[in-house]
């Protein structure tokens, strides 16, 4: 996060998320929000839900850099083509097609490390970096993430309070 301006922005996504919240591909907006360089400069994430209930663990939204260039500069000028726009996102379509058993644990805050690390591993990932969370009906967020070493400590305490923006989506 380089500016003012960035952080003013990402301030503003909760207003956003509430506003177009029935607009498709909302969740992959965001982390496209979150991941940009002029935010947290990830290079690669996966937004996945695990749900204990039902022993699974979903995939809901990709995002990789690289394909930032399939999407218009400022997605929330136009939010209803975002889904359009990426359609030819190979990344972001695996991400969505995901689904493994879950990983939680019975105390939702423990993480099993290794299980988190294999799953980064299957969705191409080399180093994964993570963030859990809990949402509503038992369910955790996670967010799978790689990043600058240098990006990910200075930014690592603020990027944790946005990341579950993704569960209001």
């Amino acid at each position: 996060m380089k500016t003012i301006e960035s952080f003013d922005n990402l301030l503003g996504l909760p207003r956003k998320i509430l506003h177009y919240h029935g607009v498709d591909g909302l969740a992959q907006m965001v982390l496209h929000e979150l991941g940009h360089h002029g935010s947290f400069g990830i290079t690669k994430a996966t937004y996945l839900v695990d749900n204990p209930d039902f022993g699974c663990m979903r995939g809901i939204a990709g995002y990789q850099n690289d394909e930032c260039a399939l999407h218009k500069p400022d997605l929330w000028h136009d939010p209803y083509a975002f889904v359009k726009d990426m359609q030819d996102a190979k990344f972001h379509r695996e991400v969505a097609c995901f689904s493994h058993t879950n990983l939680a644990r019975n105390d939702a805050d423990q993480v099993d490390e290794k299980a988190i690390r294999d799953v980064g591993n299957m969705l191409g990932m080399k180093n994964p970096l993570w963030v859990a969370w809990p949402m509503q009906h038992g369910n955790s967020g996670v967010l799978l993430f790689e990043q600058s070493p240098a990006a990910a400590a200075h930014h690592r305490n603020v990027f944790e309070h946005f990341v579950p923006l993704l569960s209001l989506c």
